[in-house]
């Protein structure tokens, strides 16, 4: 029990030490920051994807010349994209939340 006491003892002096030149000792802050920004990068890249496949899905529908094959390929198409914009946002929204969760 006294060896666990002086570790914790040596660990609590470390911390102050990492504390006083600035760093952050065990809060997970530099960790959390990484994945905040790991996070929002990919959910913007799946958001603009999905914005560029509704174009694509629009100019689609919009050359389809009354196939109905065509028509429906695109009507798909957006649909989808659309279903990816809103997974999008609901997925932002929810790590931004838990974020702030865990940050405070």
């Amino acid at each position: 029990m006294r060896a666990l006491l002086a570790v914790g003892t040596q660990g609590q002096k470390a911390c102050e030490g990492v504390s006083a030149t600035g760093g952050d000792c065990g809060t997970g802050g530099a960790l959390l920051g990484y994945f905040s920004t790991i996070s929002n990068t990919l959910i913007f890249l799946v958001g603009a994807i999905a914005v560029i496949m509704v174009i694509i899905g629009a100019l689609r529908y919009v050359l389809s010349n009354g196939d109905a094959a065509g028509f429906k390929s695109a009507k798909d198409t957006i649909l989808y994209a659309l279903v990816g914009v809103v997974i999008a946002i609901i997925s932002y929204a929810l790590v931004q939340f838990i974020i702030a969760r865990v940050s405070s």
